[in-house]
């Protein structure tokens, strides 16, 4: 399939929106606009190769589901060596690019939704005290995901998976440092988010140097073939790989925002609204899932089941929060929450093919949301409360139209692109997988299925709450619809939500009798949330407080999140806190109080022998006289 032009190609694509980071980083306070023409510019380019690598893996017809491309065996370098002729232990490890089925439209995806990203917030993002670092930060960003998604290691997938990390940390709080309305709740939210990844994280590191220490690689198509040979060798899962498993799981987490990690990505909300279409869509959270399906060779059936256990408990615990928030963005925190749930129970039910076919819609249908709730924000002198939205529908007709169809897509509307991807993971679900065994097998398909109909309400009620009715405070009433730059992106997201699974050509295949049960589930569960969702919040004939009011503790703890973050704060935020208070006092009292005594004995001495140095000639006579007489007497006594 390649020819020899396809390596730099490739290779271009990372490195574009790197080049721009860079000179905006050097030179962006002298160029026109900031520079952010340059990095938008950058991720345009990236975006038509990587159309055009696609258009060109899209004509293998059939074999474009099954092809693979690594410079592993025609170009790619090693790395960690000094000489090339040194082939034992590191230096054996070689980096290269890969290019397959799964990567080709991911990497079109992703590029695509970034430019389009990089062009909304040209408008966003006018007057920022911080314009510059806004846009360097955005292109890092985007070079760590594409640069993460054509790796064909877990070395270099963890390489550019802690880059993302950091950019996180940057974009999430950059408006902390805002010079015109800086928000201190924005410099929390980043910590928040850096640290609770870093959990994750760090057990990655570790299931990663288990997998070095076991197999003596990290590369994909090696782990292929070297897990089957050591199954077949210790006549089953050894429990080292079976560790190695569960600590790379908890990697994906972290990062993708899962039960109990997935405190941080509510409050990540604090960055501007941009950025979240970028975490939530492109870049951060898919990391975790993209990572998951490459490791899925090393990833035995009972950590399959538990990955496919908490991945649908995750989807339906969020689905029952994000019914109870009135913030615009967290009802789409929440959302994105639930449907990477969904995302990484397909992966423990043994379908990474269809996980990566749902992280490629919804980075279509959730980016549309977030740009049009940027939009939305906009419009309305960035006041994100639905309680003092609605009437907006004549007011704003382009973000009107592009977040109903990307609400019918994430809601499962047949012939939309979320129905394909979704009906997939149902109809997995619906077989089971290999390690469950009884009821626990159903887990999945009953946690999943709850939260389906939940998936619409919560969706609907946040769009007929921001549309329809009539507006609900004098921002809503002045809002217009927002400029060029702003409402293309949300067009063409628009459209991403109408065909976007057409675009996806390696679909796994699910028996045909949990297909029907999946398409049953989907249309009843459309059916059920769209008609509860008109009862409630269009047509009023029932009353949201008083179905709240009826569950009792079910709906307080739902608003209360059920008290998961302040659980967390009480038993690991609070005892670390104390126990670094502690360390600090003990270092200022103990350590520093020891090294400043013995300073001050120093100085004390010194203080002491200094008025020994009066300046008069006589006294230093007699001191002389003094220290001869006693040197005399001590050598008599000796003598003596």
């Amino acid at each position: 399939m390649p020819t020899a032009d396809f390596f730099p190609l490739l290779l271009a694509v990372p490195l574009l929106p790197l080049g721009a980071w860079l000179l905006q980083v050097l030179f962006g306070k002298g160029l026109p606009r900031g520079g952010d023409w340059l990095s938008t510019g950058a991720m345009l380019g990236a975006f038509s190769i990587t159309v055009a690598l696609y258009l060109r893996a899209y004509g293998l017809g059939e074999e474009a589901e099954f092809f693979v491309w690594s410079s592993e065996s025609e170009q790619g370098w090693k790395w960690l060596v000094s000489h090339e002729g040194m082939n034992s232990g590191l230096a054996n490890f070689r980096a290269g690019l890969w290019y397959d089925g799964l990567t080709a439209p991911l990497l079109a995806m992703v590029a695509g939704v970034s430019f389009l990203v990089h062009l909304f917030s040209t408008g966003y993002m006018q007057g920022n005290s911080r314009y510059i670092a806004y846009f360097a930060g955005l292109s890092l960003f985007s070079f760590a995901m594409l640069a993460m998604l054509i790796s064909d290691n877990l070395l270099f997938v963890f390489m550019f998976w802690e880059v993302m990390g950091l950019c996180s940390f940057l974009l999430i709080g950059h408006d902390s440092m805002d010079l015109k309305r800086p928000r201190p709740r924005a410099a929390a939210a980043s910590v928040k988010a850096f640290l609770t990844t870093r959990v994750g994280d760090v057990a990655l590191l570790l299931g990663l140097a288990i997998v070095w220490n076991g197999f003596g690689t990290l590369q994909f198509h090696e782990l292929a073939v070297a897990v089957p040979d050591m199954i077949e060798r210790y006549q089953g899962w050894p429990n080292w790989l079976e560790t190695a498993g569960l600590l790379i799981f908890l990697g994906a987490v972290g990062k993708s925002a899962q039960f109990p990690l997935h405190v941080w990505l509510p409050d990540a909300m604090e960055g501007p609204t941009p950025v979240s279409a970028m975490i939530h869509a492109a870049t951060m959270v898919a990391a975790g899932v993209y990572l998951m399906a490459r490791s899925f060779p090393v990833l035995a059936p009972g950590v399959l089941a538990v990955i496919a256990v908490l991945g649908a408990f995750t989807a339906f615990f969020a689905a029952t929060i994000a019914l109870t928030q009135d913030d615009l963005k967290k009802v789409l925190a929440y959302s994105t929450i639930s449907q990477l749930g969904y995302m990484i129970s397909a992966i423990g039910l043994g379908s990474p093919d269809g996980a990566l076919f749902h992280v490629f819609t919804h980075g279509l249908f959730k980016a549309g949301l977030f740009l049009g709730a940027g939009a939305v924000i906009y419009a309305c002198n960035h006041k994100q409360d639905l309680r003092k939205l609605g009437g907006l529908r004549g007011r704003m007709p382009v973000t009107y139209v592009s977040m109903l169809l990307c609400t019918a897509a994430i809601s499962g509307v047949p012939f939309l692109s979320g129905f394909y991807s979704k009906d997939v993971i149902l109809a997995f679900a619906a077989q089971g997988w290999g390690g469950g065994a009884g009821m626990v097998a159903m887990l999945p398909l009953v946690l999943l299925g709850l939260a389906a109909p939940l998936t619409v309400l919560y969706m609907f009620r946040m769009f007929l709450l921001t549309f329809s009715g009539e507006p609900r405070s004098d921002h809503a009433r002045a809002a217009k619809e927002v400029p060029l730059p702003m409402s293309l992106p949300l067009v063409l997201l628009g459209f991403g939500a109408l065909f976007g699974a057409m675009l996806w050509f390696a679909k796994p295949y699910p028996s045909n009798a949990a297909h029907e049960v999946a398409v049953i589930l989907a249309s009843a569960s459309l059916a059920l949330g769209l008609f509860a969702a008109l009862l409630f919040f269009q047509f009023r004939k029932l009353d949201p407080s008083q179905v709240a009011a009826a569950l009792g503790p079910w709906s307080r703890g739902a608003r209360s999140l059920y008290g998961v973050d302040g659980f967390l704060h009480s038993t690991i935020v609070l005892p670390v806190l104390a126990l670094g208070r502690s360390a600090s006092r003990f270092d200022r009292r103990i350590v520093d109080g020891a090294v400043h005594g013995i300073g001050g004995l120093a100085v004390w001495v010194g203080a002491q022998f200094r008025r020994l140095q009066s300046g008069h000639i006589q006294r230093y006579l007699y001191l002389t006289y003094a220290g001869l007489l006693i040197l005399i007497l001590f050598a008599l006594w000796r003598v003596r």
